[in-house]
């Protein structure tokens, strides 16, 4: 046919050509595809990785909680305690009596070297004259009138009687004795002894003692 440009056939070399780019395209396809599909699977094992590890964190959340729970239960329970834990008293005792009692301070305890204070004021005193004013070495409060005790020591062999008295009303802080010495005389004539007042004082020690009541 005329005006019509007829190619002449293709080699076979050509032809082989041809075969092996589609052999070459169709390898980068199926590279192309088996890429993705590693990217899809490395995104999923970094999802499921991400999943565990928020799951590991979330756990650690809940035993810290769960820990500061139980540390705030133990210090709760420690305060609660300590609460009722007697502390040692830091007042003086009260002073020994002729009734004991139980007491009522539950909350505190006494201390190991802890003293109460005496109702009794004791002394000696070297005395030579007829009246001896003792001044407590600790007054009584104010108001007590303390219950008072006098006797008089004498030398070995003194046949003298010493009478101790109080002279007047003992205060809360101090008392008045009053000693007389009594001679002991024998009258022959009628065969009795007579007592006679020696107004000359005699030296002695005198042991007093007071109480409160």
């Amino acid at each position: 046919m005329s005006g019509i440009s007829i190619p002449p056939p293709a080699s076979k070399s050509d032809l082989d050509k041809v075969v092996q780019n589609v052999a070459d395209v169709a390898k980068t396809v199926s590279t192309v595809g088996m890429t993705a599909d590693g990217a899809t699977l490395a995104a999923g094992k970094a999802k499921t990785d991400a999943d565990a590890a928020k799951a590991v964190s979330d756990a650690a959340k809940v035993a810290s909680d769960a820990a500061k729970t139980a540390a705030d239960a133990v210090q709760a329970s420690i305060a609660s305690v300590a609460a009722t834990v007697p502390t040692p008293g830091t007042s003086t005792p009260p002073a020994v009596t002729d009734m004991g009692a139980a007491g009522s301070a539950t909350k505190q305890y006494a201390m190991a070297d802890h003293t109460h204070p005496s109702k009794a004021r004791k002394a000696v005193k070297a005395v030579n004259t007829a009246t001896y004013t003792w001044v407590y070495p600790t007054p009584f409060a104010s108001g007590v009138i303390p219950v008072c005790n006098g006797i008089a020591q004498c030398a070995v062999g003194t046949t003298d009687v010493i009478n101790v008295q109080l002279d007047g009303v003992p205060t809360n802080t101090q008392c008045v004795f009053r000693i007389t010495r009594t001679v002991q005389s024998a009258v022959a004539l009628i065969g009795l002894t007579v007592l006679s007042i020696n107004v000359t004082p005699i030296s002695c020690n005198l042991h007093m003692e007071a109480f409160e009541p």
